[in-house]
């Protein structure tokens, strides 16, 4: 049975342009099903969305186990069994190393091409948005494309799609670390690939992280992600990146006081204030307005009247307020001011 469930589940995928899929227990209970009548107790099909049963991934798994070898086939070069195989290891499994370093042969040998790979992985992502090894063969393969000509046009309208894939995946696993990683890695790879395009890139992530940012308070990811996007700009805009930092002090500030007893907010603003303070010796008439700003604005949150809600926000300001005097001592900065505040609070 499991060979008949393989080469069903092969005419699905080479008819179908599945683009999500999905294990569960009994898809011949759903309404809709477009596949044969003698199928729907194993797989359900509606459009593009797949569904396979937990018994047909058992079945298909101990089919691959007892009659694929991939010594054999590779050195026979049965490319297109090694592709089909492969897929549905890493279908049922995306943990499977093997399977992904198979699928890397089938690429090499020019069998698949990397655009087929990249609409692929993003087929698993919507099974498996948290495995680190598809996002690891999804960074080879990208590595892949940028070796080959591109225009700037192209480049851009790539990049797009690759920052779309890791947000349709952290909008269902919020703050996935290899994510985030990936996006970071695309970020700096683009702009290496092409500097003419760093600065398009950079207006185009500044806008989508903070739009995030906005919507998702919780996820660290993703402003971790944001500081490697501001430094970059940091270092285009040279001394003029005071006001950058400026700006962005104020604005996380507001999402401090609005929303309230979020340690990710604290933490980004420590980097900010930290790349801020770096710019010192530059600007040291601003620098003692910096400070004096930052204590006032802080040292507001301590009273009632600013909030409300207000354990976990004045823990977080408290600390934070530590934090920043240690950062001036440790430079050989008076920090006497800090000391009235912290006692009070």
């Amino acid at each position: 049975q499991g060979k008949q469930l393989f080469v069903q589940l092969e005419s699905i995928l080479e008819s179908v342009p599945v683009d999500e899929y999905c294990f569960m227990l009994n898809p011949e209970m759903l309404p809709g099903n477009e596949v044969d009548e003698s199928l729907r107790e194993f797989y359900f099909l509606s459009g593009t969305k797949l569904a396979i049963s937990f018994k047909t991934v058992v079945y298909l798994c101990n089919y691959l186990r007892a009659t694929f070898n991939p010594q054999v086939s590779l050195a026979k070069e049965d490319w297109k069994l090694v592709n089909t195989c492969s897929k549905m290891m890493v279908m049922c499994n995306a943990d499977n190393e093997t399977a992904w370093n198979l699928r890397k042969s089938v690429i090499v040998a020019n069998h698949i091409t990397c655009q087929d790979e990249r609409r692929f992985t993003s087929l698993v992502f919507s099974k498996y948005p948290k495995k680190e090894g598809t996002w690891a063969h999804r960074r080879w393969v990208l590595a892949q494309l940028l070796k080959q000509e591109n225009s700037c046009a192209d480049l851009l309208s790539l990049y797009k799609e690759e920052s779309r894939v890791v947000e349709v995946a952290v909008e269902q696993y919020p703050r996935a670390y290899y994510s985030w990683k990936y996006r970071a890695f695309i970020f700096r790879e683009f702009s290496k690939k092409n500097p003419e395009i760093q600065s398009e890139i950079i207006e185009f992530e500044l806008a989508a992280t903070k739009k995030w940012m906005k919507s998702h308070v919780r996820d660290y990811s993703n402003l971790v992600f944001r500081q490697e996007v501001l430094t970059a700009q940091a270092q285009r805009l040279g001394e003029a990146a005071w006001s950058l930092w400026e700006t962005e002090m104020t604005e996380n500030l507001e999402m401090i006081l609005f929303y309230t007893g979020h340690e990710s907010l604290w933490n980004f603003r420590r980097f900010l204030f930290h790349a801020q303070f770096s710019l010192r010796k530059e600007r040291t008439s601003d620098y003692a307005t910096m400070i004096t700003s930052e204590l006032s604005s802080v040292s507001d949150i301590f009273s009632q009247k600013v909030m409300e809600k207000s354990h976990e926000q004045k823990n977080s300001a408290f600390n934070y307020l530590i934090w920043v005097a240690h950062v001036l001592k440790k430079e050989g900065n008076d920090i006497s001011e800090f000391i009235p505040i912290l006692e009070d609070a």
